[in-house]
């Protein structure tokens, strides 16, 4: 009699678990994710890419190449690992961009570069050194915050910031405002020799604003020039990189300081 009850209890228990069993497997299970989920998810994955944008007439303007790009929805994000950007512009040299990554948002209109991040010209041999940079593409203008040193054949300038208008050859580049007045630092700084059996001439400014199709340096803000025992201090200075002229302008009151040693006649 025993045997048949755990016989019975046995058979009941073995069809409950099945009935369990099935019951789950019916039932729906249903994962929701909310519309920020989907819209920061990564969608595409795109490897070995590489785009090339022509303007109205046909002419090639940009180039971009990369071994990796993801993209999500959220203000249509694309990232782009080890990404390659060449400017191409009428009668002039291009200016290539290259980093470690890069993002690029709002259809690529606006895309910033992070790491070892190097704007170069080598038909022209300027370089441009960064750690952050952001290229609008339309209006073909690169800024950055962090430290920059641009180098050009014969000069260097180092800043805490820029904004260079690629296509016009303008580049403005910025001391550091929140470094105390004695940190040599908080001014930009601009170095050239101008031949080779002269000193190095340096130039310091709240902003230097480099003309290059003018030739021209402007110093703006606490601006400094010296060269080996001779200085200039002034408000604004102006440099003709060409004739290498230099010319102080005055603001108010703030006065001009010359410093002038004549050099010895042997």
């Amino acid at each position: 009699m025993d045997k048949i009850r755990q016989s019975l209890w046995l058979t009941a228990s073995l069809a409950a678990f099945a009935y369990f069993c099935f019951s789950f497997l019916k039932t729906d299970i249903q994962y929701t994710l909310d519309a920020n989920a989907l819209a920061t998810s990564i969608d595409t994955v795109i490897t070995e890419l590489t785009v090339y944008q022509f303007d109205e007439t046909g002419k090639l303007t940009h180039h971009l190449y990369t071994p990796e790009l993801q993209h999500t929805p959220k203000n249509d994000t694309h990232n782009l690992k080890s990404p390659h950007v060449k400017l191409i512009q009428p009668n002039q040299a291009s200016w290539q961009i290259d980093a470690n990554h890069a993002q690029a948002i709002h259809g690529g209109t606006e895309m910033t570069f992070h790491g070892n991040v190097l704007v170069h010209q080598d038909e022209k041999g300027n370089t441009l050194n960064t750690e952050e940079l952001t290229y609008y593409r339309n209006e073909k203008l690169a800024t950055s915050k962090t430290k920059v040193l641009f180098k050009q054949p014969g000069s260097t300038v180092q800043s805490k910031g820029m904004r260079a208008y690629l296509d016009k050859k303008y580049i403005q580049l910025y001391g550091d405002s929140t470094l105390p007045a004695e940190n040599p630092e908080r001014l930009a700084h601009y170095w050239t020799q101008p031949a080779v059996d002269k000193p190095v001439m340096h130039a310091w400014a709240e902003i230097i604003h480099y003309y290059a199709k003018r030739h021209r340096i402007e110093l703006i803000g606490h601006a400094r020039v010296e060269q080996g025992d001779n200085s200039l201090v002034a408000p604004t200075i102006f440099y003709d990189t060409l004739k290498q002229h230099v010319i102080a302008k005055n603001k108010g009151k703030i006065r001009t300081v010359i410093i002038f040693h004549p050099e010895k006649q042997t």
